[in-house]
């Protein structure tokens, strides 16, 4: 049991090591750039350059009250995860798989290649999709 906690330990700390590295971020990036952009759309739906897009989504998955101010920020938890099941269940599980490829190249020692990583959880985006589901 002791090796145990102490392998968990080890891999703990070295993939906090490995944060530190720049090339390991692009996919959380990527996606948190992309929720960031879903919540700014929920949140700024009444502006005219979204309303005629938005302001029937919002009124579909919520009803008319979020369409005013109160009502929005009651709505706005549910809205968002609504939209975040989406975007997660989607370019979520390609970017989880993109990052795995590139902290499996890190841990083998290789130098980590974003390009390669996104590459590679594109060709498997449907298995990766069904897998999150």
């Amino acid at each position: 049991m002791l090796e145990q906690v102490t392998v968990a330990w080890q891999a703990l700390l070295r993939t906090l090591a490995a944060l530190t590295e720049r090339r390991l971020w692009g996919p959380w990036l990527v996606l948190g750039a992309v929720q960031a952009a879903a919540l700014g759309l929920v949140l700024l739906f009444a502006h005219p350059w979204l309303s005629w897009a938005m302001a029937p989504l919002v009124r579909w998955a919520a009803g008319e009250p979020a369409l005013h101010y109160p009502g929005l920020m009651l709505a706005l938890p549910g809205l968002y995860a609504r939209a975040d099941v989406l975007v997660g269940g989607t370019l979520g599980a390609v970017m989880v798989g993109a990052g795995t490829v590139l902290f499996a190249a890190r841990f083998r020692g290789l130098a980590p290649a974003g390009g390669e990583a996104f590459t590679r959880a594109g060709r498997c985006a449907v298995a990766l999709m069904l897998a999150q589901l």
